[in-house]
């Protein structure tokens, strides 16, 4: 009885994860900084209120959808990077499994890729629209009550902070699913009869995963047949990975 992947990371994805979640912070935080040097009046000298110059709403418009243009490229190489972890992973599974099986490129259904960006994008533009509505309700605030400049841009910098927590839960779910839809496709193709699901084996491995992944008991893990609903990830933040099961193959694996 053993593991075919990384008990601690079966889908080889925590660091894409970590420099992803860094990644978009670090844009939200610099547009929200950018934005409150726009709506305070630090920028240029300018010291009439925003509210009532056309030219400075125009500006902090135009570092949303620069915001936005940023956020979408990066989603993009994210995309690439999950894709690719999801690649080597199903070759290291095959190989540990000694199934003797050598998949090369396999096609992901161009159906299926442009679904999940789709998707992910439709969750991470949640991210600059909202963002934009807080910095210029703060905006007003600052200018209403008499902020300082470095006052307004560190509230509305610390909205980024406030975001991070969306960011994580859709960098985290929105990963594993493109990692999912690449290995069930490449497994597909490696001629599999079933699948099984792997949670990573740690302190926050929930109750849910964990019965998912054993069906209820023990610790050997459940085979799904093809015609059974197995759609990762289980919930958002799951971190459960598909492997393949073969009929050939007695090994037991478990959790």
């Amino acid at each position: 009885m053993r593991s075919p992947v990384n008990r601690r990371d079966p889908s080889g994805t925590k660091r894409i994860e970590r420099e992803e979640i860094a990644r978009q912070s670090t844009i939200i935080r610099a547009y929200a900084e950018a934005m409150a040097r726009v709506a305070s009046g630090e920028e240029e000298g300018a010291s009439a209120p925003w509210l009532d110059d056309e030219g400075r709403v125009g500006k902090l418009e135009r570092l949303r959808d620069a915001m936005r243009d940023d956020l979408t490229a990066s989603v993009d190489d994210w995309i690439n990077k999950s894709s690719e972890a999801a690649v080597r992973t199903t070759d290291k599974v095959l190989n540990n499994m000694h199934t003797g099986i050598q998949l090369g490129n396999v096609p992901i259904p161009r159906e299926e890729v442009s679904m999940l960006r789709t998707n992910i994008l439709a969750n991470v533009s949640t991210i600059p629209e909202s963002l934009f509505t807080d910095v210029t309700r703060l905006a007003t605030q600052a200018y209403q009550e008499g902020w300082g400049a470095k006052e307004a841009a560190r509230k509305m910098a610390d909205l980024g902070e406030v975001k991070r927590s969306d960011a994580e839960r859709i960098i985290r779910t929105e990963t594993m699913r493109v990692v999912d839809v690449v290995s069930k496709t490449r497994y597909e193709a490696a001629g599999c009869d079933g699948y099984m699901s792997y949670p990573t084996d740690d302190d926050r491995l929930c109750n849910h995963c964990m019965a998912m992944a054993t069906g209820g008991s023990g610790t050997a893990l459940k085979v799904y047949d093809p015609s059974e609903p197995m759609a990762l990830p289980w919930h958002p933040n799951c971190r459960c990975t598909r492997l393949p099961h073969f009929a050939d193959d007695t090994e037991v694996y478990t959790i």
